[in-house]
C-alpha cells in the first residue's frame, strides 16, 4: 500500500513541532541563564544601555564564556531532567508490563544517577538539581518508593516548577496518558499535587499546540480540565483556574517579583501568556521566538526556568525549522540532544498501548482512573 502524502506531511509537521518544543526549552534556558537570580530593573537598564551603545549584551547568544557552573551555551538542569524523562520512558517501554507500571521507578533511577554523575558522555560532573529533587534522591527508600519518599521530605520548596520543564516531552503522548505520566514524573520528587497538576497542564498544552495546524484560544481547555482533575478539593481547583487569568502581560504574570511558594502559579501564567503571544502574533518566525525568550529572560529571578517553559511553547508553535538558526547552531550539545529526542520518538512509536489507563499518583480520597477523562 502506497504512503499517503498528506498523512506523511502531517507526521513530519508533528515531529518538527516536537523537536521545536524540546529545543525551544533548551535554547531559551541557555539564553536566560545569565539572568537567574537577578533583578529585572537592573537587567533591563543594563541591556538597554548596551544596545543603545551598540555593545555586545549579556543576552547575545552563543557566548564564549559559561555561567556559574554551566559550560558556555549549556542549558539548565531543568532541561537535563526532560532528557531523563525521555530516557525513563524508553526504559519503561522495554520492561515487561508496559510503560505505565514501570515509569515511576525507571525515572527515579535515572534521576538519582544523574544527580551524582550528570551525563558522563558530556563530561558533566553531576546534575544541577533543584532543591526538592536533590533532597528526594537522598531518601533511603527513594528507588523503591520514590513518591512516598518525596512526600516524607516535603517542605515549602515542594511547590517548585522544575517538574513542568521535566514533563514537557510527554506532550507527544495522547492527552490522558501524557497527563498521567506527567503527574508521575512530577511526583517522584515533588509531593504537592499542585505541582503534578501544573506538569500535566504544560505537557497537555504542548500536545494541543503540537497536534494542531494552528492553536486557538480553545487549546487551553483540555489542559486546564486535566490539570484541575488532579487536584483534591474545590479550593485548589478554583485557585488553579484563576492561574489562567491575568496573563495578558508579563508584568501581570509576576515573573520579576519574589515568589516564595508562588512559582507554580507564575509558571502556569507564563505558559498561558506564551500561548497568547502565539495567537496574537502568529508565532511562526525565528524573530518571534527570539523576542519572546528575551522578554522572559529580562524578568530575572527564575529566568531560565520560566524561559524554558515559554520557549517550549514558542518552539512548538514555530517548529524546529522556525527556531533562530544561530541559536540552534550555538547551543552546546545540540547534536546529542537531537539524538536523544529521536530515540524517544521511536520508543513512543514502538510502544504498545498500555492494557489500562496509566495510574495516577495516590491521593486522599482515592482518585479513580476515570478522573482523567475530560467532561
Amino acid at each position: 500500500m502506497e504512503n499517503n502524502p498528506p498523512a506523511e506531511a502531517k507526521k513530519e509537521a508533528l515531529t518538527d513541532r516536537l523537536y521545536g518544543s524540546v529545543f525551544g526549552a533548551a535554547i531559551a534556558s541557555a539564553v536566560a541563564l545569565p539572568c537567574d537570580g537577578r533583578d529585572a530593573a537592573v537587567l533591563r537598564d543594563n541591556y538597554d544601555h548596551d544596545r543603545e551603545a551598540k555593545k555586545a549584551t549579556f543576552l547575545d547568544f552563543p557566548r564564549k564564556t559559561g555561567t556559574r557552573s554551566y559550560a558556555p551555551n549549556d542549558w539548565s538542569g531543568d532541561v537535563d531532567q526532560a532528557v531523563l524523562v525521555m530516557r525513563a520512558y524508553t526504559d519503561a517501554a522495554a520492561m515487561d508490563g508496559g510503560v505505565a507500571p514501570n515509569f515511576e521507578r525507571a525515572l527515579a533511577a535515572r534521576v538519582k544517577e544523574w544527580t551524582s554523575r550528570g551525563f558522563p558522555e558530556l563530561s558533566d560532573p553531576k546534575g544541577e538539581a533543584d532543591s526538592m529533587t536533590a533532597a528526594a534522591v537522598l531518601h533511603p527508600n527513594y528507588l523503591e518508593r520514590p513518591r512516598e519518599a518525596a512526600s516524607e521530605i516535603a517542605n515549602s520548596d515542594a511547590l517548585g516548577a522544575a517538574p513542568m520543564v521535566r514533563a514537557a516531552p510527554l506532550a507527544i503522548l495522547l492527552a490522558n496518558e501524557g497527563a498521567a505520566l506527567s503527574a508521575v514524573a512530577a511526583g517522584v520528587t515533588h509531593s504537592d499535587r499542585r505541582v503534578w497538576a501544573s506538569a500535566a497542564f504544560l505537557s497537555t498544552l504542548l500536545g494541543e499546540i503540537i497536534s494542531a495546524d494552528a492553536p486557538t484560544p480553545g487549546s487551553v481547555r483540555l489542559p486546564a480540565s486535566l490539570g484541575r482533575k488532579l487536584l483534591p478539593g474545590k479550593e485548589q481547583k478554583t485557585a488553579f483556574r484563576r492561574n489562567l487569568d491575568g496573563t495578558e502581560t508579563l508584568e501581570k504574570c509576576g515573573l520579576e517579583y519574589p515568589d516564595g511558594s508562588g512559582q507554580v502559579s507564575k509558571a502556569i501564567k507564563a505558559a498561558v501568556w506564551s500561548l497568547r503571544q502565539v495567537l496574537r502574533k502568529g508565532g511562526g518566525s525565528p524573530a518571534f521566538f527570539e523576542d519572546l525568550v528575551l522578554a522572559v529572560a529580562l524578568c530575572g529571578r527564575h529566568a531560565s526556568r520560566y524561559a524554558a517553559i515559554c520557549g517550549s511553547i514558542a518552539g512548538a508553535a514555530v517548529g524546529f525549522r522556525g527556531l533562530p538558526r544561530q541559536w540552534v547552531d550555538g547551543l552546546a550539545n545540540a547534536a546529542w540532544l537531537k539524538k536523544e529526542i529521536g530515540v524517544f520518538v521511536r520508543s513512543v512509536a514502538e510502544a504498545s498501548a498500555p492494557p489500562e489507563e496509566p495510574a495516577l499518583p495516590p491521593e486522599e480520597p482515592a482518585l479513580p482512573p476515570a478522573a482523567l477523562v475530560p467532561n
